[in-house]
């Protein structure tokens, strides 16, 4: 997101967070209400209840949820005084201090991002299945808890995936009075971008142990994220915010050819912010052409296969060029894209 930090080499633990930036940036508006949210949980998120996973054998993953989720509500433990509480649903289990309404809330959003997400990968030829295991969401009354329990977060993150512990983390916006006008599509931009990085990971698209190029990490996450407030939402919408910062920052800063965006994260992430802002909208429009171009489809589902396994960076550029071939011409491509995009919408 635009202002994020991470990678894991960069800030350890830390695969996205988002940070506020005036108005343009902000954890969600909770636009929908608790009484139009529990009535909208049917058929999306089953099975409330106030055990968890590791409580139940027949619950998917019940060991592997459960040890994940005691970590995490033993460190929640040590950030707040207020009493924990906990909820499931069919592909996650939640814990925090927040409200209960906003804990399901939260939770039914996740269900609907990853089924939309699983269609439409799976629809495109990608070998993917959401998890037989419940994922760890935490949930926070306020930027407080958070920001403890974030420990080495960014000023002003307000919601990460840790691709370390495996865990989604977010607090309720509506606490922090001091950003009372944000933005409801920004914000469910924030929890999108999360939550995908989080199915990224745990659905056979991408390894939390490899070595994975950073613009692709985070192209996956912005091809997802822009979405409606509410109900079914198609991936791989044309994502306004990067086409924006594209064009705003280019006036700026130069182009980051494709070699480097792909070799060299720190090149992009770690020099500026002008320089992060365009190597996150450069990655995005470099995924949303890999997965909207019928010829590099299929490369790009080939490409993610075969950096499977990969624990260093030696072979980036080799791989990238075995299966997308001149990496000049690509990069010409996405030139061409942008301008197209920027130019139709």
């Amino acid at each position: 997101m635009p202002g994020c930090r991470t990678a894991d080499d960069q800030v350890p633990g830390w695969e996205i967070g988002r940070e506020l930036r005036g108005d343009s940036i902000a954890r969600r508006v909770w636009l929908r209400r608790t009484a139009g949210a529990a009535l909208g949980l049917g058929g999306i998120a089953r099975g409330w209840a106030a055990g968890l996973a590791q409580d139940d054998p027949k619950a998917p993953g019940g060991d592997e949820s459960g040890e994940e989720f005691r970590r995490a509500e033993a460190k929640a433990r040590r950030v707040t005084s207020r009493p924990l509480r906990t909820d499931q649903s069919a592909h996650y289990q939640a814990m925090g201090d927040a409200a209960q309404a906003f804990i399901r809330l939260t939770l039914s959003d996740c269900e609907q991002i990853a089924l939309d997400y699983r269609n439409h990968f799976r629809a495109r030829g990608f070998d993917i299945e959401l998890p037989r295991r419940r994922l760890t969401v935490i949930v926070f009354v306020d930027e407080r808890p958070f920001l403890k329990f974030a420990e080495n977060a960014p000023p002003g993150t307000i919601g990460f995936y840790s691709r370390p512990s495996n865990w989604l983390v977010v607090f309720d916006f509506r606490n922090v009075p001091m950003y009372p006008g944000a933005s409801g599509q920004s914000n469910m931009e924030t929890v999108t971008h999360e939550a995908t990085h989080q199915l990224t990971f745990n659905t056979g698209l991408l390894d939390r142990r490899d070595d994975i190029p950073l613009c692709i990490v985070e192209g996956l996450a912005m091809y997802c994220e822009r979405r409606r407030l509410s109900g079914r939402s198609e991936p791989g919408q044309v994502n306004l915010r990067r086409l924006d910062e594209l064009a705003h920052v280019q006036r700026r800063t130069n182009w980051i050819g494709l070699g480097e965006l792909l070799a060299n994260d720190a090149a992009w992430f770690a020099r500026g912010e002008d320089r992060r802002a365009l190597g996150y909208a450069e990655s995005w429009v470099l995924v949303y052409h890999l997965m909207t171009d019928a010829a590099r489809l299929p490369q790009f589902r080939d490409y993610l296969r075969a950096i499977r396994g990969r624990k260093d960076r030696s072979r980036r550029l080799d791989d990238a060029r075995a299966h997308f071939g001149d990496l000049d011409q690509l990069d010409s491509e996405l030139r061409r894209m942008a301008i197209r995009l920027q130019q139709t919408r």
